[in-house]
Parts: C-alpha cells; sequence; structure tokens
C-alpha cells in the first residue's frame, strides 16, 4: 500500500514537473512564485525558476511589472493533476481584475473556468484557464508606477490615461425617503452590498430623506488623473435605480451633479422643483477662498474614505495620478457629516447642498 502511494506521488510530481515547463516555456517571466504586493516586490521578486511545484502558481494575464497587472492563481489540490472525481479540484482565483470588470463577471468568469475542468480527464489547467481568461484582458494596459503609501491596500488594475487629459468625472444623486443607519435595518444594507456588487464607487448619507451620490465617468477608458472610476451615467446608475426599487427602497434619480476637475468640486448644476435650471458656482468670498481644501485627491478621500484612494507616481512623467483601488458607498451617518465635507471643506454652495438633500 505506501508503495503504491509513494509511486502515485512521484507520478503527480512528474506531471507537475512536465506542466511548469510548459508554462515557464509558454508565459516565461509573467509566472511568478507569489502575486507582487508593491513595486520592488513586482520588480526584483522570483521569477519562473522559483515557482514551487506544489503551488500556488501565478500567472500574469498582461504584460508589466506593477501590483497593478491582473493576475490568475492556481492553486493546486492535493493529488493534483491525478485527482478522481469525488476528491478536490484545484482553484482559480483572479488578483487585481475589480476595475476591468465588476463582481459579477469576476463571479462569472470563475464559474466559467471551473466548468472548463474535467477531473477524470486528468487535464493540465494553467495554460487553459490562463488563456481563457487574457481573452478578457486583451485591450488593458497598466500603468508602471511608484506608489506613495500603499501597504495593505487591494490595489487593483487601472487603465492608463494621459495626464493631460481633462477629468471628466461627476457625482450624481439618488434620494430616498428615508435611510435609516444600522445593521436592523436590512433593506439598507442590501443596497449597500448592491452597489459593491455592481462596482459603483461614492457614498451614502442617512436619514430621511437619504441620499446616495454615485461618481460617474463619460467614459470609462479616459478619466485623465483619476483612474479606477468605470462606471457611466447611463444604464449603471439606472440600473442600480431599478435595483433599488426592487429591494423596496425606491430612489429617484436627481436633476443636480456636481461636475470635478483637478481642483476638487469644479461647478454644481441642476434644476430646481419648479422646473427652472440653475447653474451656481463656488462662493468666491475671501473667508470661502481661506477655507476651501482644493485637489481632486483631497475630495475623493473625505467623500470615499482613505483605504479607498490612493496617489501615485508615474515613472516616465512623473506626474500625480489618482487611484481609486476599492467599491463601494462610504457612510455618512447624517447629512451634518456629508455637509462638513462638502460644505464647510470644500466649499460647496450651501444653497445647492440643500437642494441637493432635499430640505430647501
Amino acid at each position: 500500500m505506501a508503495n503504491n502511494d509513494q509511486h502515485h506521488r512521484a507520478e503527480i510530481l512528474v506531471r507537475r514537473r512536465e506542466e511548469l515547463e510548459a508554462l515557464r516555456a509558454f508565459f516565461g517571466e509573467q509566472l511568478l512564485p507569489c502575486l507582487p504586493s508593491n513595486i520592488s516586490t513586482a520588480k526584483n521578486g522570483g521569477g519562473a525558476s522559483d515557482v514551487p511545484i506544489d503551488g500556488p502558481w501565478f500567472i500574469q494575464l498582461i504584460s508589466g511589472k506593477s501590483p497593478f497587472v491582473p493576475t490568475l492563481e492556481v492553486r493546486l489540490s492535493s493529488n493534483y493533476p491525478l485527482i478522481s472525481s469525488n476528491e478536490e479540484s484545484p482553484t482559480p482565483i483572479l488578483h487585481n481584475v475589480d476595475y476591468h470588470m465588476n463582481p459579477r463577471q469576476k463571479d462569472a468568469l470563475i464559474a466559467g473556468l471551473k466548468d472548463m475542468y474535467e477531473p477524470e480527464m486528468h487535464m493540465d489547467v494553467g495554460i487553459l484557464w490562463a488563456e481563457r481568461c487574457r481573452e478578457e484582458f486583451v485591450d488593458v494596459s497598466v500603468p508602471s508606477c511608484d506608489l506613495q503609501s500603499t501597504d495593505n491596500l487591494a490595489v487593483d488594475v487601472v487603465k492608463e490615461s494621459s495626464n493631460n487629459d481633462p477629468i471628466e468625472l461627476s457625482v450624481m444623486f439618488l434620494s430616498f425617503n428615508h435611510l435609516l443607519h444600522g445593521k436592523s435595518h436590512k433593506k439598507e444594507a442590501q443596497i449597500v452590498s448592491l452597489a459593491y456588487k455592481m462596482g459603483l464607487v461614492g457614498f451614502v448619507s442617512y436619514g430621511t430623506p437619504g441620499l446616495i451620490g454615485v461618481i460617474v465617468c463619460k467614459n470609462k477608458d479616459n478619466t485623465g488623473v483619476v483612474a479606477g472610476i468605470t462606471t457611466t451615467a447611463g444604464h449603471d446608475v439606472v440600473d442600480f435605480s431599478k435595483e433599488c426599487s426592487r429591494i423596496g427602497k425606491k430612489g429617484t434619480i436627481l436633476d443636480v451633479s456636481l461636475e470635478l476637475d483637478e481642483n476638487g468640486l469644479k461647478r454644481q448644476q441642476g434644476e430646481i422643483a419648479m422646473g427652472v435650471k440653475k447653474s451656481c458656482q463656488h462662493n468666491q468670498s475671501t473667508r470661502s477662498r481661506q477655507k476651501q481644501v482644493t485637489g481632486i485627491h483631497c475630495l475623493l478621500v473625505d467623500l470615499l474614505g482613505e483605504d479607498k484612494v490612493v496617489c501615485s507616481k508615474r515613472e516616465s512623467k512623473f506626474t500625480q495620478q489618482v487611484l481609486v483601488v476599492k467599491k463601494g458607498l462610504n457612510s455618512f451617518p447624517s447629512r451634518i457629516e456629508l455637509k462638513k465635507v462638502l460644505v464647510d471643506r470644500h466649499d460647496m454652495n450651501d444653497k445647492i447642498f440643500q437642494q441637493i438633500i432635499g430640505v430647501a
């Protein structure tokens, strides 16, 4: 019995060595022994020759030396590839993909990879899975940059854009009759979870009325010095509103929106209840200019939370780029807290804030 086990283990190791040799020949330096967690390990980490035979195996899905590269991790089961149908199968895991696909698309791709595997065929999955994943990333590029502060941050892939391009971002608002804060309010919790699953980035202000702000881009392939926002004003926000109604919380998309530029808030536009369209600029008094905090990075940190936003510096141009590294809604327990950010800290016109919050 022991001899049979030893023979089986030896056969497994032979098959794995053969597969690793094929992976090295096929992917070269894109086969890694670990997932790069920062620029240093991305540049100086071990290569294909250091990949452990027992896994896990990491395969970069596009070329690049940065922590932003979408990567497939293959976790091996104990008897892979010589496993039977009732034994544990190898597991595919995708890293750094959340800014190319939403969570539903990611889950669908992983499910598709698992469906491709047939244990009774004793298949080698490395090249098979990686090539299938690569089909999803043929048009993705990543910036090579030095991050100023990315410790413990799950930085995901972003599409590179020119720093000379204008920021084409705005904040759209959905108003609710009320949104209550706390674990006991299940519908509100479902809405927050839904926003994350749909890949939205924004904030929620609890109270009566309740408010959700979603940051959207005109063109998800080009957002200037801000990267990581892929939500568009059309279908994404409308679909989110419809799903909220199905949950039991009807949200009305407001005519008011905030446009953003490199200094933060650009202008506020909207229609009042009578249907007369108005356009308002920031207060330009000496007092307001003194208290105003400029910078799109600062604004996004205040609205989204410090864990969701980081600044990077590109090696090629030595210019800053703001990366939104996590999806979901930041929480403001009340409109007072939101007002402190928009009006007191970033000099938003108070009348426009009252109009947005629905208490004008």
